[in-house]
């Protein structure tokens, strides 16, 4: 940890606190993609295909 904190030129206190305040909006995303992938089993889509689903619906908005 030391040597991350050094590198940003931070204490290792502020990276801990850092982290620690950036976690939530990480968990959130890590929910959603997890939701996606959830619901594109349930289409019998794959991954890739359910993010191109997403963006052909976005482009006819």
């Amino acid at each position: 940890m030391s040597a991350a904190a050094q590198a940003e030129g931070k204490t290792a206190d502020e990276l801990l606190a850092e982290a620690a305040c950036r976690y939530p909006a990480h968990k959130e995303l890590d929910d959603l993609v997890a939701r996606g992938r959830t619901h594109a089993a349930r289409a019998g889509r794959t991954p890739a295909q359910a993010v191109a689903a997403v963006r052909e619906t976005r482009r006819g908005r």
